[in-house]
C-alpha cells in the first residue's frame, strides 16, 4: 500500500526564518494536526498498531487550535485531518481501513463529525468569551477616561463623611 510520509521540502529561507518566510501564526497548529494525521493515518506506525483505535490521538492537536486560534484555524486543521484521514483510509493505513472501503470511507467520516463537533463549538465560545472581554477591557478604558474628565472623586466613603 501507498504510503502518505514523504520529507517535506523546504527552501533555505524557512529554515532560516528570514523576513520572506514569515509564517501565520496558526501555522504550527497546522503542522502539528497534519503530523499527527500522518502518523495516525500515513501508514507510519508498526504493522501491529495501524489497526489500533489510534485515531482520537488527533484529538489533542485539534483542541489546541480550537483554544488557541478560534474557529477559522481549527476549520483549517479539520479540513487537512479530513483530506489527510481520507487518503489514507483510501490507500489502506489507518485505524479504519481493516474493512472494505464501503464501511470503512462511512467510518472515517463519522470520525471527522465527531471531531468537528467537538473542536468547532469549543473554537466558537472561546473566540466568542475573548471577544466579550475585549469588550470589556474598552468599556472599562471609557468609563475610566470619562471619571477622570469629570474629576469626581469616587471613593468610599465620601471625604465628607469620614470620621477623623
Amino acid at each position: 500500500s501507498r504510503s502518505l510520509h514523504r520529507p517535506f521540502l523546504a527552501s533555505p529561507d524557512l529554515v532560516k526564518g528570514t523576513s520572506r518566510a514569515r509564517l501565520a501564526p496558526g501555522s504550527g497548529s497546522i503542522i502539528v494536526v497534519v503530523a499527527t494525521a500522518v502518523f495516525v493515518f500515513g501508514g507510519v506506525l508498526p504493522e501491529g498498531w495501524r489497526r489500533l483505535p489510534t485515531a482520537y490521538v488527533c484529538i489533542p492537536p485539534l483542541l489546541w487550535a480550537a483554544y488557541r486560534f478560534g474557529p477559522r484555524m481549527t476549520s483549517t486543521a479539520l479540513g487537512a485531518l479530513s483530506a489527510v484521514a481520507v487518503v489514507g483510509t483510501q490507500s489502506g493505513a489507518g485505524p479504519f481501513s481493516a474493512y472494505s472501503l464501503s464501511v470503512s470511507l462511512p467510518l472515517v467520516q463519522s470520525f471527522l463529525a465527531t471531531m468537528a463537533l467537538t473542536a468547532l463549538p469549543l473554537a466558537a465560545v472561546v473566540s466568542e468569551r475573548r471577544r466579550a472581554d475585549e469588550r470589556n477591557r474598552v468599556l472599562a478604558d471609557i468609563a475610566r477616561s470619562i471619571s477622570a474628565s469629570l474629576d469626581i472623586d469616587w471613593t468610599w466613603p465620601p471625604r465628607s463623611l469620614r470620621v477623623i
